[in-house]
């Protein structure tokens, strides 16, 4: 492709070819193209190839080069398009490139054929979608040239679900609003992209007028003959219309996205199913590993290295905790990283057995002990031998049990129920509990000498909503483990509003509770996501949740530069400049905070 800039000059038009690579501009002699004029720099910009075709770069130019009205930033870099206005000081330029039907397009954007098949043949490199998704966005907006891109699919109930939401940079966003709703849904409906432009914001909504959205391009995704999603890209840059083009080239690119999907949909499936025989084989040759219980939290990562700690001791260890925060895969992971761990690992749930029979379930019983004894049993006390012996729910044991339990802790033997004998066995003992266990002494339901010999080394596992930062990679794990059960490998994650909603509410029932409500949302979602509807948690997202400490900080920064940008703009009346000196930082830096958190000085001029 060639380039060539087009100025009118006393009636007359004057074309200058663009034939270096670099092609620097300035009033200094040694440019490639030399202007004059107070308003130009010695050094202005360059024109450079990007792909198949060109961009402008500003060189720290003085009064600033401006791209169809819209000035760049020191070292800045926009795409060219076959008619944009280029202007340096007081010389205006239009740019002209030939062959430029199928790879230019007009305000802003600079998609090119060559970029479009690149992106395609990146699409098919990832067989991952959590990283295929942000791939397919940072290309649309790298094709469009906007700041924001968000990625729709169909929930259960039929709306759109945000899936991802990206930032021009490769950058994920956390906070969608000032987003438009309206236009999504009326693709999804029709099937039709829509394309608005500024010249054509009459049409659009009050909502899309109130947020400054000056431009917006949304084309469907279609699966199997049926509109399952959007692509959705807006701009609040005046300048940053987009054009016809840009809505072909996004349109292939939504087709090569459902293919990618659908392919990846396919390769999941095929690697559910190997680890589903895998895992069998696994079993079958009784060389299962018990993983790691999941600890990105301190909190929690803190009480699995005390189990680790005193693995190998053959120390009692109390395990305390609420229900469902996981005491028994924590008990489970001590004693597959013991010494022990090739002996049984038995439990006893003191809760669910009847008090009458309870005794004779942990120690045994000889034939004729009692009605229905017709013959011995070892009890599971003996039958964990060699091994480590899970009394789970201690604090349901009953009170005439417990000096026996004592004892039998103390001795390391057993007396069946009517026997004489004791006999000796070799365990390790582990309890759980949910109950507070200090109060049930004080209450005398508990006896202190027993809770003193638990109580060798206690370990206290978090409840869920004291480690928020394991819920996302837990519910991942719990959806993989589900997708089986369910039948649904096709579910490959959860929407972006899901994963938040799951952040935010408190879990009272914790771990478990989150397993059982990812279970049922299997069966119920639409695949590829699952979304806030499936989950159907109470209340209202994020009533009462705590946010973590580094999610927390980075929103409380985020405001702060907000509120911190829009006061110095209306200070200085939407001069970027005078704000920027004011609060000491160069124009750049204050233009990137303004993109970021989608600030436009228009709102504060006089």
């Amino acid at each position: 492709m060639q380039a060539r800039l087009v100025q009118q000059r006393n009636g007359e038009t004057h074309r200058v070819e663009v034939d270096h690579d670099p092609f620097p501009i300035g009033r200094s002699k040694d440019n490639a193209l030399v202007l004059s004029g107070v308003r130009v720099s010695r050094r202005h910009c360059e024109l450079r190839r990007r792909g198949g075709g060109y961009e402008v770069v500003d060189l720290g130019s003085k009064r600033g080069t401006l791209l169809n009205g819209r000035e760049l930033a020191e070292g800045e870099a926009l795409p060219l398009s076959d008619g944009d206005a280029l202007q340096i000081g007081v010389h205006l330029f239009t740019v002209e490139l030939e062959d430029a039907e199928i790879g230019s397009s007009s305000s802003g954007g600079g998609p090119t054929l060559e970029l479009l098949l690149d992106t395609i043949a990146e699409l098919h490199r990832h067989l991952d979608p959590q990283e295929l998704l942000p791939t397919i966005l940072d290309r649309v907006l790298e094709l469009s040239g906007a700041e924001r891109g968000l990625l729709l699919l169909r929930g259960a109930e039929g709306a759109l679900e945000t899936t991802l939401a990206r930032g021009a940079g490769e950058s994920d966003l956390l906070d969608v609003k000032g987003t438009s709703r309206s236009i999504p849904r009326q693709v999804l409906e029709t099937g039709s992209a829509v394309l608005i432009t500024g010249e054509d914001l009459g049409e659009a909504s009050e909502s899309m007028r109130s947020h400054e959205l000056r431009s917006i391009l949304c084309v469907p995704i279609r699966l199997r003959g049926a509109v399952r999603g959007v692509i959705y890209v807006d701009s609040r840059q005046v300048v940053a219309n987009f054009g016809t083009r840009q809505q072909f080239l996004l349109e292939a690119l939504a087709a090569q996205c459902a293919i990618a999907l659908e392919r990846s949909r396919h390769l999941r499936e095929e690697a559910a199913e190997r680890e589903r025989a895998e895992a069998e084989n696994e079993r079958l040759r009784g060389g299962e590993e018990v993983p790691r219980p999941l600890a990105m939290s301190s909190s929690m990562d803190a009480a699995i290295r005390r189990l680790e700690r005193v693995a190998d001791a053959d120390l009692t260890v109390l395990i305390t905790g609420e229900t469902g925060v996981g005491k028994e895969v924590c008990a489970r992971y001590l004693h597959a990283t013991s010494r022990r761990a090739q002996a049984p690992f038995v439990v006893v749930d003191c809760g669910a057995v009847p008090e009458a029979l309870l005794e004779s379930v942990l120690f045994g019983h000889v034939r004729g002990a009692f009605t229905g004894a017709t013959a011995d049993s070892e009890g599971l006390a003996r039958k964990a031998h060699g091994g480590t012996l899970l009394l789970d729910e201690i604090g349901e044991l009953p009170l005439a049990l417990q000096p026996k339990l004592l004892r039998f802790l103390e001795e390391q033997t057993v007396l069946p129920v009517g026997s004489g004998e004791r006999v000796q066995v070799d365990v390790r003992v582990v309890a759980c509990t949910h109950r507070d266990l200090d109060a049930m002494v004080a209450a005398k339901t508990f006896r202190e000498d027993l809770l003193f010999r638990l109580n060798a080394f206690p370990v206290q596992v978090p409840p869920l909503r004291e480690r928020r930062e394991d819920t996302e990679p837990l519910a991942r794990l719990l959806l993989a483990r589900a997708r089986s059960a369910a039948r649904a490998p096709r579910l490959l994650g959860f929407t972006h509003e899901a994963l938040a909603s799951l952040q935010a509410y408190a879990w009272p029932g914790n771990v478990r509770e989150l397993a059982s409500r990812i279970q049922r949302a299997a069966v119920t979602a639409e695949p590829p996501f699952i979304t806030v509807t499936d989950l159907d948690l109470p209340g209202a997202p994020g009533g009462g949740g705590v946010l973590p400490l580094k999610e927390a900080r980075k929103e409380a920064t985020a405001r702060f530069e907000r509120d911190y940008v829009s006061e110095l703009l209306s200070r200085n009346q939407g001069l970027v400049i005078k704000a920027a000196e004011e609060a000491g930082v160069s124009r750049q830096l204050f233009q990137r905070l303004m993109t970021r958190h989608g600030i436009s000085r228009d709102s504060y001029r006089e």
